[in-house]
């Protein structure tokens, strides 16, 4: 009996002694991308001490970086209003048809470009920016932008572009005058492959953000925008073609083009190509990489999908509304809007930096840095909505006379911006919330917030309160209830990040990457790995064999 029990255990000391060589050499045959981690702790309780006490940048630098990021973006955001001013400059002059047909085109276009562009673009831009930091193999960050980009392109094929093209059917119960569903019509025809354009070039904007490369669509749109007043100028002004709404729109689309192109040769010259994955990389044992593996990037595209058809739904539903006040309130509106569009440059800057540094941030393991993006981006937003603020009560007055010559107009934008300017502040912490959580990968939290909060609260309760005349409907009511909705959002996203334990998020980012890069990689080890399992199995056999024939001998 004793000799029995002794001749197990040693047979169990030996197995687990033999698979424990075997893990180690299979972990030793494997790809090394699986490892992707600059450092990692064998205890997870400590993973906060993941990088060395020398990666972590003090808070000057981290403000002084953030401004310097976020400058560029805020031009380039800037220096895409003129070539929209230019549309409704040129369509005006060819007449209020032309002008009417393209404002109803618009409405399609805009809603393509939240829910395809915009949603894909936050959806992206986290991915890249934690991949960055986190990944040895920085081709994997490129890999993310392709997933992207067929998701794009399996949309402009399928619901988009037949939504364009089938546009006459669907704008003709929204518009009874056919002349005006005509022009809506070439506009959207002609200016789908610059919707396309458009969309790619926002891609690729994203994946160099996420290299730290902020400056390259603000020189892209620089040298286009001159080109974009040729284009109009030979095909819209000249005798040549005078095309009318088709050249302004075709204008628009080789403008986008020229951009792309700019935004390719800058990745392939200049700086940018680290991250994107070489031939070798699209086929690992006979599959492609790119169509593995698609679960991250829908999880964040259907939250932020919802959050911009939200913030699309809270503009039309504030211009439904609006235009039920008369003429004078909707010229201020349209004046108040176009103004809300130009400031939030400064908060769409805000919300790309902190996405951006606070995905880098997480994916280097570092929760002291992001931390500090956090406070970094707190304190900018503060000073930029404190100038915006001081601007528009001071420049009260004088303001709106910058576009309207009509008193009452301006008298009824002057009585709103106080209001107005205040709604502008609360909308720099919005977009510093939306960003670190968008970093974070936590667009849900946003969809969440956004929804209760103008669909359950203030879009009801507003709607109760004027229904039972217990407000008065006004420009200024509008504006009032948009900045307490603006409020409440930004409490639910900065109290969600005040409760977040960031080591539990650095977690929660390292495991999903290093899932994600197994998967990439397990079937490239596969072969290997089952010839070293049918060959330590017959090893294990005769191994296993001796140790009990010995043992038998010893027994006897």
């Amino acid at each position: 009996m004793y000799n029995n029990n002794n001749n197990n255990n040693t047979f169990s000391e030996d197995s687990v002694s033999y698979r424990q060589r075997q893990q180690h050499q299979r972990k030793s045959n494997r790809n090394p991308t699986t490892y992707l981690f600059h450092e990692e702790s064998s205890n997870n309780n400590k993973l906060k001490n993941i990088v060395d006490q020398e990666t972590i940048e003090s808070y000057k630098t981290h403000i002084f970086s953030f401004i310097q990021n976020a400058t560029p973006i805020a031009i380039g955001n800037l220096l895409q209003q003129p070539a929209r001013w230019i549309i409704i400059y040129t369509a005006g002059h060819l007449g209020s048809t032309t002008l009417a047909g393209i404002s109803l085109a618009q409405t399609f276009e805009n809603a393509s470009i939240y829910i395809s562009i915009y949603a894909l673009e936050s959806a992206i831009s986290t991915l890249c920016a934690q991949t960055w930091t986190a990944a040895k193999d920085k081709s994997l960050t490129g890999i993310h932008l392709q997933r992207g980009l067929i998701l794009f392109g399996f949309m402009c094929i399928f619901p988009i572009a037949i939504t364009w093209y089938t546009a006459s059917y669907t704008l003709g119960f929204l518009q009874e005058d056919k002349e005006i569903v005509h022009q809506a019509e070439l506009y959207l025809r002609y200016q789908f492959p610059g919707f396309i354009a458009l969309g790619i070039y926002t891609f690729l904007q994203v994946f160099l953000e996420a290299q730290g490369i902020m400056s390259a669509l603000t020189f892209a749109i620089i040298i286009s925008l001159p080109f974009n007043v040729l284009f109009n100028y030979i095909l819209v002004w000249s005798e040549l073609f005078s095309m009318g709404v088709s050249g302004i729109s075709i204008a628009l689309t080789l403008t986008s083009i020229l951009i792309f192109g700019i935004m390719v040769i800058y990745i392939r010259f200049i700086q940018g190509s680290k991250g994107w994955p070489k031939l070798n990389k699209f086929r690992q044992n006979n599959s492609m990489v790119i169509f593995q593996d698609w679960a991250p990037l829908i999880r964040l595209y259907l939250p932020s999908c919802f959050v911009q058809c939200c913030n699309a739904c809270v503009q039309e539903i504030t211009i439904l509304v609006t235009s039920y006040l008369g003429k004078t309130e909707l010229a201020a509106q349209a004046i108040l809007l176009r103004t809300h569009l130009t400031i939030f440059a400064f908060g769409y800057a805000i919300q790309i930096v902190t996405a951006n540094r606070i995905g880098n941030a997480i994916g280097s393991g570092s929760a002291m840095n992001t931390r500090r993006v956090v406070f970094s981006g707190a304190l900018v937003a503060t000073i930029i909505a404190l100038c915006i603020l001081c601007f528009l009560i001071l420049s009260r007055d004088a303001y709106p006379y910058l576009f309207t010559e009509d008193h009452l107009v301006a008298q009824a934008i002057k009585d709103v911006i106080p209001v107005f300017s205040v709604t502008q502040v609360i909308n720099m912490f919005s977009a510093l919330g939306t960003g670190t959580l968008s970093g974070l990968g936590y667009q849900k939290i946003t969809a969440a917030s956004m929804f209760v909060t103008y669909f359950i609260l203030v879009g009801p309760l507003g709607y109760w309160a004027i229904a039972n005349e217990w407000i008065q409907c006004s420009l200024g009511m509008l504006w009032t209830g948009t900045a307490v909705g603006h409020v409440l959002v930004a409490m639910a996203q900065l109290s969600y990040i005040g409760m977040l334990d960031w080591s539990i998020e650095l977690r929660k980012v390292h495991k999903r990457i290093r899932i994600d890069t197994s998967q990439q990689n397990q079937e490239h080890n596969n072969d290997n790995t089952i010839e070293n399992d049918s060959s330590s199995f017959h090893q294990t056999t005769t191994y296993y064999g001796t140790t009990t024939a010995t043992h038998a001998t010893i027994t006897s």
